[in-house]
């Protein structure tokens, strides 16, 4: 699979699985309507101070947490939707094989996104001073990249069927981890400028102007959560691929 080609499919097969799983994709753009309406009545678009001063406002962060905990949970739907052909009944079958694997690999990306977002903090409260709380979060972002070295053990568990064990998955990984990285990053900023584009220039804008930015930008970020399943499931095809090793999923073929 050639990147450009993969950067394609990534926001094609990103947009069919939205249609096809609508409930999926409401669900993330409901998530961040409901943070953007938080974030409305605590007065963070009122100008830009009361955008820093309210950006760590604990309800804002708690749903910022459960939006988090949502894109996590997309890769099972989205691998199995691309493995089984886009059979929208595998896709969303509650595989006891597959959840009980996947779930550890949500367990470990979400344990790893609260220490990242709010370690600092809760740092902080333990009686650690600032700076070195700053230093071990900045630690943790970077201890987190070679996590992209098992996204072969994280999408297989997805599959329920033959499990790639997590200290194969590195020898899997090798030679498509670069290609991987370039992949996320071209499909991720665009979109990721548009969502930021539409926060920032919210702020100060009367209602009538706000809430349909606001209602835009709730839609940019819930496809661009299915956008980055899609980076990863397309990633670890290449790196099967590369390997001849093919993965099973309810009589489909993940290749």
């Amino acid at each position: 699979m050639g990147f450009w080609e993969a950067f394609r499919r990534c926001f094609t097969d990103a947009w069919r699985f939205c249609l096809a799983l609508p409930l999926v994709f409401a669900a993330l753009v409901a998530v961040e309507a409901v943070q953007h309406v938080a974030e409305w009545s605590i007065g963070l678009y009122g100008s830009l101070d009361a955008f820093k001063q309210h950006a760590n406002d604990t309800q804002r962060m708690g749903l910022g947490l459960l939006k988090v905990f949502l894109s996590y949970l997309v890769p099972y739907w989205a691998a199995r939707w691309a493995a089984s052909g886009r059979s929208v009944r595998i896709a969303t079958r509650a595989d006891p094989v597959a959840i009980r694997r996947f779930s550890i690999v949500v367990a470990l990306n979400f344990s790893i996104a609260v220490f990242q977002l709010e370690g600092g903090a809760l740092l902080q409260f333990l009686g650690v001073s600032p700076k070195v709380a700053n230093v071990l979060v900045a630690v943790s972002w970077l201890a987190s990249l070679p996590l992209i070295a098992v996204l072969p053990w994280m999408i297989g568990a997805a599959l329920g069927g033959d499990a790639v064990r997590l200290w194969e998955a590195p020898r899997l990984a090798r030679g498509s981890i670069l290609w991987s990285v370039g992949l996320y990053v071209a499909a991720f900023l665009p979109p990721m400028i548009v969502h930021y584009a539409l926060g920032y220039g919210a702020v100060g804008k009367p209602l009538a102007v706000l809430v349909p930015m606001l209602a835009l930008d709730s839609v940019v970020a819930g496809f661009l959560l299915v956008l980055i399943a899609f980076t990863e499931v397309l990633s670890v095809q290449r790196m099967l691929q590369r390997n001849g090793r093919t993965l099973q999923c309810d009589g489909g073929t993940f290749v």
